[in-house]
C-alpha cells in the first residue's frame, strides 16, 4: 500500500529517509505529499500521470516527483516499483551535491523521468540498494541515517547520467553554480518574503541582469518564477499535512490575496488549492 503521510514514511526522527517496494495495481489513485519521491521500476509495465505528463514505464524507468506534486498510475501490468521517500531538507545538507551534478540537478530541481532506463547492470545494482534501503531498517541502530543516505547515495550515482523527459525549462549541461545555488537557498529559506528580482540579486552580490541570465540558464526558469514555484509546492505541503484555512496557507507562502493565490497555486499543479486538498489529503 502507497504511503501518503509524512508520519507513516518517515518511521524514525532523525532519519529522513525511507523506501518501500510496491506491487501497483491495475489504477493507483493519485496522490500527492510534501516530500520527494523517487521510484524506480523493477518490473513489469504501466503509465505514470501527472499534472501535464503521461509517460510508459518499464524496467529500469527512474521517476522523481517533487513535493506537492500530484501522480499515479494506470494500466499496470505486473508492475513492480521501489518508492524511496526523502525528506526535502536532505537536499540543502547531505544531498546538496546533486545540485552541482548535471543530471541530478535536473532530477532535484525538476522531477521527471528517465528517457531510457537503467542499463541492465546498474538495474541490478541499484535493485540490491534499493532492497536494502527497503528491508534492512534497523530501528535501534543510531547509524541508520547515514546507512539509509548512503544507499540513496548509490543509487542517485546509478542515475547521473540518464536523460530527463518532462523537465520545466530547460537548464543547461552544467550543475548549478555556487551563486546560483546561493539564490535559490535565499528563496527557499524565505519564501513569504515579498522578493524582487533587485533584492535577490543584492543578497547574492551581482547584478539583477546577471543573475537573471545565471538562473534561467541553469535552472530554467527566472527567479521569480522559480520562486513562486517554491511556494506553491509548500502551500501544498500545508494543505495535506495540517489543518489550517486554506486563505491562512496562502498568507504563510507569500500570497496574502486568496484569489491571487488560488491562481498561481492552479498555474501550476492544475487544480485550486481547495481541490487539491479534498482529492488529495489523506487521513493520518
Amino acid at each position: 500500500m502507497h504511503r501518503f503521510r509524512r508520519s507513516e514514511v518517515f518511521d524514525r526522527p532523525g532519519v529522513p529517509v525511507s523506501a518501500e517496494r510496491m506491487a501497483v495495481s491495475d489504477a493507483s489513485a493519485a496522490h500527492g505529499h510534501d516530500f520527494f519521491e523517487f521510484a524506480v521500476v523493477a518490473g513489469g509495465t504501466g503509465i505514470h500521470v501527472g499534472h501535464r505528463h503521461r509517460r510508459r514505464l518499464e524496467p529500469g524507468s527512474v521517476l522523481a516527483v517533487r513535493p506537492g506534486q500530484w501522480h499515479g498510475y494506470v494500466e499496470a501490468v505486473e508492475l513492480d516499483v521501489f518508492n524511496v521517500y526523502v525528506d526535502a531538507g536532505l537536499f540543502a545538507r547531505e544531498l546538496a551535491w546533486t545540485t552541482r551534478d548535471p543530471g541530478l540537478a535536473r532530477l532535484v530541481l525538476h522531477g521527471g523521468q528517465t528517457v531510457d532506463p537503467l542499463p541492465s547492470p546498474a538495474r541490478r545494482r541499484t535493485v540490491h540498494w534499493l532492497t536494502e534501503l527497503a528491508n534492512g531498517a534497523d530501528r535501534t541502530d543510531p547509524g541508520e541515517a547515514i546507512r539509509r543516505v548512503g544507499l540513496l547515495t548509490c543509487v542517485l550515482a546509478e542515475c547521473s547520467g540518464l536523460a530527463l523527459a518532462g523537465m520545466s525549462g530547460q537548464p543547461t549541461d552544467r550543475g548549478l553554480t555556487e551563486l546560483v545555488v546561493a539564490a535559490t537557498a535565499q528563496l527557499s529559506a524565505e519564501l513569504a518574503r515579498p522578493w524582487t528580482v533587485r533584492e535577490l540579486a543584492a543578497s547574492v552580490h551581482v547584478s539583477e541582469g546577471h543573475l537573471s541570465r545565471l538562473f534561467t540558464s541553469q535552472v530554467g526558469t527566472p527567479p521569480m518564477a522559480w520562486l513562486a514555484r517554491m511556494r506553491a509546492e509548500r502551500a501544498a505541503a500545508l494543505l495535506l499535512e495540517s489543518d489550517l484555512p486554506i486563505a491562512e496557507v496562502g498568507a504563510r507562502v507569500g500570497w496574502p490575496d486568496a484569489n491571487y493565490a488560488a491562481r498561481r497555486f492552479k498555474a501550476v499543479h492544475g487544480v485550486s488549492p481547495s481541490a487539491y486538498r479534498a482529492r488529495f489529503a489523506r487521513a493520518g
